[in-house]
């Protein structure tokens, strides 16, 4: 269960922040500072929301943790999150991106 819900913490924080940083939102001029800054760190903390997992899923670990308690064996599906959320978080934006392209059409 844990897994579960570090999966979608981390999926929901991912997304929530790609589209809060998209033009048009309020937080638009963090994806700008992070073009203008041209470092390999922007893309994992706010341009790719692919990259976005390595670094925002210690979040949705926390919020597991506050839930469930701390258990050194929760530990080893650290990196099942990463990857699982990395690819969910992916999938939704990408699909996000079609329906926003046809809509505007």
């Amino acid at each position: 269960m844990i897994l579960i819900l570090s999966i979608l913490f981390t999926t929901i924080i991912i997304v929530g922040l790609t589209i809060f940083t998209q033009q048009g939102m309020g937080g638009y001029f963090l994806r700008e500072a992070a073009q203008n800054a041209d470092k390999k760190i922007m893309e994992v903390l706010i341009l790719c929301e692919w990259c976005m997992p390595t670094f925002w899923s210690l979040f949705g670990y926390v919020f597991s943790f506050l839930y469930f308690g701390f258990e050194i064996k929760y530990l080893l599906f650290y990196p099942i999150t990463i990857c699982a959320s990395s690819i969910l978080s992916g999938a939704i934006w990408g699909l996000l991106k079609i329906i926003i392209n046809i809509n505007s059409k």
